[in-house]
């Protein structure tokens, strides 16, 4: 690790720790208002993502997803995004790992992107190009309900994680 890197990551800690758990929810809630499908991929490495019809048709872009689903049912979006909320840990402050995380929430109105959250380790959210200024935690109730409906879609990678996560010794 270089010094550059270190220093973002410390950075981020410091300047993410001072938000409030209303800084973390409400930008990612305003951001969602209009939100009426939602695109879930997992292991995929779509750094930017292309209209909509696109991810349906781009032969180069199917070869990159392995598993994916669409909701395009507003109301199911919407309890989707419900069960998303945000904590601030007291004293922990927030952090910024390395790695790059599946599964990917893609949120769109219409065919129309609107942001991009990469869940880390079944517990916290990235907001690439977002409000946020660094991983955000999830409660347990959000982080229990998310890694279980992603399990019940058969995306297991989170819960097969989470389980070695608390078999190994501390």
């Amino acid at each position: 690790m270089n010094l550059r890197t270190i220093f973002f990551f410390l950075a981020a800690t410091i300047a993410a720790a001072a938000q409030t758990e209303d800084e973390w929810n409400a930008p990612l809630q305003k951001a969602l208002e209009t939100a009426n499908v939602l695109h879930v991929r997992s292991e995929s490495f779509i750094i930017h993502l292309p209209p909509l019809n696109a991810l349906h048709s781009d032969p180069k872009i199917r070869g990159v997803i392995k598993k994916e689903f669409f909701i395009e049912n507003a109301d199911l979006v919407r309890d989707v995004i419900r069960h998303i909320q945000i904590i601030n840990p007291k004293g922990e402050g927030y952090s910024h790992c390395l790695c790059y995380r599946n599964p990917h929430f893609d949120f769109y109105e219409n065919d129309k992107f609107l942001l991009s959250l990469s869940l880390h380790h079944g517990t916290k959210f990235r907001w690439k190009e977002g409000k946020w200024k660094g991983d955000a935690y999830l409660s347990s109730e959000s982080s229990e309900f998310l890694v279980k409906w992603l399990t019940d879609l058969g995306i297991d990678e989170l819960k097969k994680e989470i389980e070695a996560r608390k078999k190994k010794p501390e």
